[in-house]
């Protein structure tokens, strides 16, 4: 796409992408949408991959930027038999705080995991798209609150993993996407 702009009495004819353009136009929506890519970025970067210990989960969140909120997990509190740990971390960025938490439960060997990935300026259902290109699902079942202001989309992930957005419809757009899973040993 070309423009006309003024230069020392001259008319001079500019050549800009039209992605450029685009994205010009859109800058009043661009920041929900960029918080929206960067919640589903971090949640790929953590909770997607399905760590199987908490100690890796702290490992993914942390190359990702993410700080512990309750200090560091160690390998010893994951040493039983039997797991019972929750891990929490946060993540602020661009004047955007993301959290992160998990809830870790059962044999150590084959635990149930609740992974929830959360961020505040997000509108959920213009994500819900990005999210089942990313994770290749679809037709989620689709539920509100009474008073319409919650909004939750459900997907089943690999036959028993289910994904799951919930999303407040007005200010302030807090977004939120949980996976749970089950380790299953080999």
């Amino acid at each position: 796409m070309a423009m006309s702009v003024y230069r020392r009495g001259r008319v001079v004819i500019l050549h800009i992408p039209v992605c450029l353009l685009l994205l010009g136009l859109g800058a009043s929506s661009a920041a929900a949408d960029d918080k929206g890519l960067a919640l589903l970025d971090f949640f790929e970067k953590t909770c997607a991959r399905r760590p199987a210990l908490p100690t890796a989960l702290q490992h993914l969140a942390k190359a990702a930027g993410f700080e512990n909120e309750r200090g560091d997990l160690t390998p010893d509190m994951e040493s039983g038999a039997e797991l019972d740990l929750v891990y929490f971390a946060k993540l602020e960025r661009g004047g955007a705080t993301f959290k992160l938490d998990a809830y870790f439960s059962g044999s150590r060997g084959a635990p149930s995991v609740s992974c929830t990935m959360a961020a505040s300026g997000v509108d959920g259902k213009d994500l819900a798209p990005a999210i089942e290109a990313a994770e290749k699902v679809a037709s989620p079942v689709i539920e509100f609150s009474n008073d319409g202001v919650i909004g939750r989309l459900k997907w089943t992930v690999g036959g028993a993993d289910r994904l799951e957005m919930a999303f407040r419809r007005n200010e302030p757009h807090r977004t939120s996407l949980n996976l749970t899973y089950q380790i299953r040993k080999p």
